[in-house]
């Protein structure tokens, strides 16, 4: 899979057996979106996989990306790619449950202006990431939150009240959606 922005666009990543990856134009389509906010930003990618996301961040300039993946050899491939890149003093990577660790971030003190939710599909994880993202306030005011689900699966982001995260919009790329949610 390749990179496709930034001033790593091009170079090429390893990426973990069975991991579900977003498509190329789907990133394409996201970081246009999203590129204004990237520069300087502290991002998490949670449920990360391939990195791709928190990678493509980093390549456009955010300053530092925390990844968390529940699965070992996953977050192997990961340092492995961040290594080859050149990003791992920008980026560190936590094994464990992604809820976990946002708790453990929250009572850290950290902060992230971007948080990248891409977990397996149909188990209801970017509802209960937003739930405890919410909770416990893990990004500013003006942060944001871009949540990948499967766009049959309609109340996985369309539904929620939360207190600080704002729908701002949907977006629909043939078996995947887009939502991205504002702290206000």
């Amino acid at each position: 899979m390749q990179i496709i922005y930034g001033f790593l666009k091009g170079r090429d990543i390893i990426t973990p057996a069975g991991a579900r990856l977003v498509q190329s134009r789907v990133r394409k389509a996201v970081f246009e979106i999203l590129k204004e906010v990237i520069p300087g930003a502290r991002v998490l990618d949670l449920f990360a996989g391939s990195g791709m996301l928190g990678i493509e961040a980093l390549s456009l300039g955010a300053q530092q990306a925390l990844f968390t993946d529940i699965q070992p050899q996953t977050l192997a491939v990961l340092e492995g790619n961040l290594r080859k890149l050149g990003l791992l003093e920008r980026a560190d990577v936590i094994l464990g449950d992604a809820f976990d660790h946002i708790k453990r971030c929250a009572a850290a003190g950290k902060l992230f202006d971007l948080v990248f939710l891409d977990p397996p599909y149909y188990k209801g994880l970017v509802m209960k990431s937003l739930q405890y993202i919410d909770e416990y306030a893990i990004v500013p005011p003006s942060g944001f939150v871009m949540g990948f689900f499967f766009s049959k699966d309609r109340a996985e982001g369309e539904a929620g009240e939360y207190k600080t995260l704002k729908q701002r919009f949907v977006r629909r790329y043939g078996d995947t959606s887009v939502v991205l949610y504002e702290r206000e």
